[in-house]
Parts: structure tokens; C-alpha cells; sequence
């Protein structure tokens, strides 16, 4: 777990992205050039959601923990790492700020054009995970 683990993340089942093109296709003003966030919902505590993920695949629970300080750190000494050997690195600073922070999107406007989830993210997820047989 990178950070406290209690960072919160909005995820977009591609279902959900059709089904706000349909909705813009059938919209009755044009929308050319807006912006339109469109997520599965509420925001999902990420960590926990990877936990559950690693529970239905029967693999170990996460149980380490390391600061986003730390990992910053050893991030950048593999980025300067991969630098040298010309590959690319296993961690970048760029990846622990993704998962070690709050990241979530504000879908009130796709709401407004009638936008509605069909099934929370952690559906969208296990059903993902359900259709790779993992």
C-alpha cells in the first residue's frame, strides 16, 4: 500500500463511456467541445478495491505499507536507474502519486443529460476480472 491507503479513485467502465455517447449522440443541442468527466459513480477507496480484486483471483492480501515520501524516493533512484541502462523504470514518482492520492471526477454534468451508472465500479471490475479467467 502506497501512502495511507485510504486515497479515493473514480474508475470508467467502458459501458459507462458508450452510454454517454449514446447520450450525446441523442442529445437534443449540440455538444461539440464540452468536456464531459464520466466515472462508474462514487469515488471507491482504491486500496480496498485492490485488496477485493486480490481476494477473487485467491491471491495473498496486501498486507505492506510504505510512505509516499519513501516511495517518492526510491522511485526517483529507479527512474535515475533507468535512465543509465536505458529501460524503462519499474516505478516512477508519476505511478505513486497515482495511487497514493485522491483522484476522483465530478459527474454531475453527464447526470444532467440523464447519465446513470449502471453498476458500481467494483461491479465493473469483477466482471472484468470474471471475463479474463483470472
Amino acid at each position: 500500500i502506497l501512502g495511507d491507503g485510504q486515497n479515493l479513485t473514480s474508475l470508467t467502465h467502458v459501458q459507462h463511456l458508450l452510454d454517454l455517447l449514446v447520450l450525446l449522440i441523442q442529445s437534443p443541442t449540440q455538444q461539440t467541445g464540452t468536456i464531459w468527466n464520466i466515472s462508474d459513480g462514487p469515488p471507491v477507496p482504491l486500496w480496498e478495491l485492490f485488496q477485493q480484486i486480490a481476494h477473487r483471483i485467491g491471491a495473498p492480501p496486501i498486507a505492506r505499507q510504505i510512505s509516499q515520501a519513501k516511495a517518492h524516493r526510491i522511485a526517483h533512484l529507479l527512474e535515475l536507474a533507468g535512465q543509465l541502462a536505458g529501460r524503462e523504470p519499474s516505478l516512477t514518482r508519476y505511478t505513486v502519486d497515482l495511487l497514493s492520492n485522491t483522484q476522483t471526477l465530478d459527474i454531475s454534468k453527464a447526470q444532467l443529460l440523464g447519465f446513470k451508472p449502471r453498476f458500481s465500479s467494483l461491479q465493473g471490475v469483477m466482471e472484468t476480472v470474471q471475463q479474463a479467467h483470472i
